[in-house]
């Protein structure tokens, strides 16, 4: 799971509370959010690329992060496009059957 950083110095590790995506949030403006604050944190942080995704990947409503997971994309930008992909076709299957 993603974790926000509030509070703390920029690259801090630690008093962390739960960071996802929000209900009706729009993958688009959720990558910004989640980009923001990764960014924050990358100067001073030892994670890798993989642990960018996983907490990516799990900040995603679960809906859209079964199919971006199981797309297995190699980087956080590839994964963020995916994401917009299924939400299309998640609201595209949604209209059809409404």
């Amino acid at each position: 799971m993603f974790w926000a950083f509030r509070g703390m110095s920029r690259g801090s590790v630690g008093g962390v509370t739960k960071y996802c995506v929000t209900p009706n949030e729009k993958i688009k403006d959720f990558n910004s959010r989640f980009s923001k604050l990764l960014n924050k944190i990358l100067d001073t942080s030892n994670h890798g690329v993989h642990v960018h995704n996983e907490w990516y990947i799990s900040a995603l409503a679960s809906d859209i992060a079964i199919f971006v997971d199981r797309a297995n994309k190699t980087t956080l930008v590839e994964n963020m496009k995916e994401a917009l992909v299924v939400e299309k076709r998640v609201l595209s299957l949604e209209n059809k059957t409404a």
